[in-house]
């Protein structure tokens, strides 16, 4: 389904189809047979789902393999986004179904990672700044030096023009007939490192939530690490020794997101690379 530019807008829909899922900020329903609605909750700044429209147009326009934007709806007083329906199963859903062909999952998930790197992000937020103005909210987390420490060698880094997704895991992948990337408020420019570093603490223990801890989920979890860095680096050929420099930035800014689980172990990574 092919996208127009600018998005066309159509206030006042009075009907969409059936609820098909529901976020903490939006709800999603049918839309027609080949689109899906993604409307606003209405306690919550439609400056959001704007933003997270012209993400869209931008992403979708450099060629990223992602549901295409095609326009824009006012339903019940509340904005909406209309995206293409892409059939598929959530990653993560067929990882947690499936745990020991979980690394399979994760070939695919480095080798969409790679493709999604090699668009250009023009037009979207350098991850330089973001991570910046992420560290400066990590608030009483993190010490005054180690805020500093993070934010000067992030000026240090190289800067990209890549199309990064910003929080790329297996719960923001769609895997049926073709695969997918969602979710992309996140999305920044720059170089790959950072989104890498990023997707790969997301894949550590450490970020596994509580209640999906169980045995063997350590070996099942790093299997899954590992594969997906090996694809990503059979594509890109991207060398390890440069996503070291960008993981006190990066682990410094998870910390403004307030995941209690991580926190005692983003501390100490954070503090030992500072000290570094």
């Amino acid at each position: 389904m092919r996208f127009r530019l600018p998005l066309p807008t159509i206030p006042n829909v009075s009907h969409l189809g059936p609820l098909i899922a529901t976020g903490r900020t939006a709800e999603v329903f049918a839309y027609g047979e080949d689109a899906v609605a993604k409307v606003l909750l209405p306690e919550f700044d439609a400056a959001a789902l704007s933003h997270e429209a012209d993400i869209a147009e931008v992403v979708a326009g450099a060629g990223v393999p992602t549901p295409a934007p095609l326009g824009r709806i006012e339903f019940d007083g509340r904005p909406g986004l209309l995206l293409e329906r892409v059939e598929g199963e959530v990653m993560v859903d067929r990882m947690t179904a499936h745990p020991l062909r979980s690394h399979r999952e994760a070939d695919l998930l480095g080798r969409l990672h790679a493709k999604i790197h090699a668009s250009p992000g023009t037009g979207l937020t350098p991850i330089a700044e973001r991570l910046a103005d992420r560290i400066d909210q990590t608030g009483g987390l993190l010490a005054y030096s180690m805020r500093e420490a993070a934010k000067h060698r992030l000026r240090a880094l190289d800067r990209g023009d890549r199309v990064l997704h910003g929080d790329f895991h297996p719960g923001n992948v769609l895997v049926g007939e073709r695969t997918v990337a969602i979710d992309w408020v996140d999305a920044a420019s720059g170089p790959p490192e950072p989104d890498v570093v990023r997707t790969l603490w997301l894949l550590s223990l450490a970020a596994v939530p509580p209640e999906m801890r169980r045995p063997g989920i350590g070996f099942i979890v790093n299997r899954a690490r590992h594969r997906y860095q090996a694809a990503y680096e059979e594509i890109t050929g991207l060398e390890r020794a440069r996503l070291a420099p960008w993981r006190l930035p990066v682990l410094a800014a998870r910390l403004a997101e307030g995941i209690e689980h991580e926190e005692e172990a983003l501390v100490a990574a954070v503090s030992a690379l500072a000290r570094g």
